[in-house]
């Protein structure tokens, strides 16, 4: 919706304003993330059962870190200048969510650009999802957007990130059925399907001036999914934790 897409937004750019040298990433994703509560709050004030608030919680992830580093505010991991920082975030009105991200370098201003392998992965991302914009249309095939990401990554002599899915969102529902795989391989691929009319997609573009390879680090998990599933709790403690995550899920 307009109201989510405006949050969203002024998140994100909320959330660019606060990446400042010595900022303490955890302390920032929860200084945002109680700007989205705060917003959303306003939405539906007369419409009590209409769900709104945070579809994807503030991620800030730096450098060689690809995604979704949400840290406890307790957390002392803190931003320095020359950081390559990752923001994504997610809002919903009614259950419609909006997902965007925005990539920098902190201490850098059109009076001090980027240059070198930085500038090259930040051109190269930006390039790509122009392009995967340009291409998610009717009629065209979901291959094309990896195809023509992967030319335009050895152009800038980068290389597409493994394992990163692009959904079909729709109400309620971030991570759809059909998806796109930025770097399919002959270990990894998704079923190639025409773009439907009036779908929409999130589109998701990661680049990396190295192999393109993950791995796992050792920073504790703090963004989970929840299932629409049913669960009988018999413990009181659990419950309340449950009613806590149903109401701002």
């Amino acid at each position: 919706s307009r109201d989510a897409s405006d949050i969203t937004n002024a998140a994100l750019n909320l959330a660019a304003s606060l990446c400042v040298p010595g900022a303490v990433i955890g302390q920032v994703c929860a200084q945002v993330d109680a700007f989205i509560q705060g917003e959303t709050a306003k939405l539906f004030v007369k419409q009590k059962k209409k769900a709104k608030g945070i579809a994807f919680p503030t991620c800030i992830s730096v450098n060689n870190v690809v995604g979704h580093f949400s840290p406890a505010p307790s957390d002392a991991t803190a931003l320095n200048a020359g950081d390559l920082v990752k923001i994504d975030l997610g809002v919903h009105a009614d259950g419609f969510p909006v997902i965007a991200a925005q990539t920098f370098v902190i201490g850098h201003d059109a009076a001090n650009p980027i240059t070198g392998r930085q500038a090259d992965v930040i051109a190269a991302a930006y390039v790509a999802a122009d392009a995967a914009v340009r291409l998610l249309k009717p009629g065209n095939k979901s291959t094309d957007i990896p195809r023509i990401a992967g030319k335009v990554a050895e152009s800038f002599q980068c290389h597409l990130v493994e394992g990163v899915l692009s959904h079909e969102m729709s109400q309620n529902v971030i991570d759809g059925e059909k998806v796109m795989l930025l770097r399919p391989s002959h270990d990894q691929h998704s079923e190639e399907f025409e773009i439907p009319p009036n779908s929409v997609f999130c589109i998701d573009i990661v680049m990396s001036t190295g192999e393109g390879k993950t791995r796992e680090v050792d920073a504790r998990p703090t963004v989970y999914k929840r299932l629409n599933s049913g669960y009988s709790l018999k413990m009181k403690g659990s419950r309340t934790l449950f009613s806590q995550i149903h109401d701002k899920c």
